[in-house]
């Protein structure tokens, strides 16, 4: 979730979760939970007192769709006490990471996931297409080049080459352009 500022990218993400669940961020993760949006205070770590909530039958079971490891991974940012609520509903509440911030928080956090071992690539997944990719294409891979971590060219021009394989025999009879100029002619 990328924005000029913080503030821009955690609130495109709260109008983004509003559409897709009718709650802010702060009120669909709180449902996820079992506990009432009223108990968090976005900009402080979450309650402890809510844990004993946590403990019960809603979060240490399997549930459906969420797996031991995400359940796991989300108690254990929830009592990291060095992060707030709204930092961890930006990085998913747990599970597969999500970042929210500008395009220069970005390149940071790539890098240092990158340097400290923790990541060697990176699944993109953007907010809305094809507006979030274009302007992850155009404001952090840009950075990214900037600071020598994404390459400006590629050596072959396509996938076949890159692994050496070779072209294979033309399907098509000679002087068809493809599939469907085939089927214009046998329809025609």
């Amino acid at each position: 979730m990328i924005g000029s500022t913080e503030a821009e990218a955690f609130a495109r993400l709260s109008v983004l979760d509003e559409l897709a669940t009718g709650r802010s961020s702060i009120e669909a993760f709180a449902a996820r939970l079992g506990v009432d949006p009223a108990d968090l205070d976005p900009d402080k770590p979450f309650p402890e007192h809510l844990f004993a909530k946590l403990e019960g039958a809603q979060f240490k079971q399997r549930s459906a769709g969420v797996s031991s490891g995400h359940r796991a991974a989300r108690y254990r940012l929830l009592q990291d006490r060095s992060v707030t609520v709204r930092q961890i509903v930006a990085r998913g509440g747990g599970g597969h990471y999500r970042f929210v911030g500008t395009p220069e928080q970005i390149v940071d956090f790539m890098e240092k996931w990158v340097d400290e071992g923790a990541a060697d690539g990176f699944n993109m997944f953007m907010d809305v297409y094809p507006e979030g990719l274009e302007t992850f294409a155009g404001q952090v891979v840009p950075l990214l080049q900037k600071r020598g971590r994404f390459r400006r060219s590629y050596e072959t021009k396509t996938l076949r080459e890159r692994f050496g394989f070779p072209r294979p025999a033309r399907v098509l009879p000679v002087g068809a352009r493809s599939v469907a100029s085939l089927l214009q002619k046998q329809a025609g």
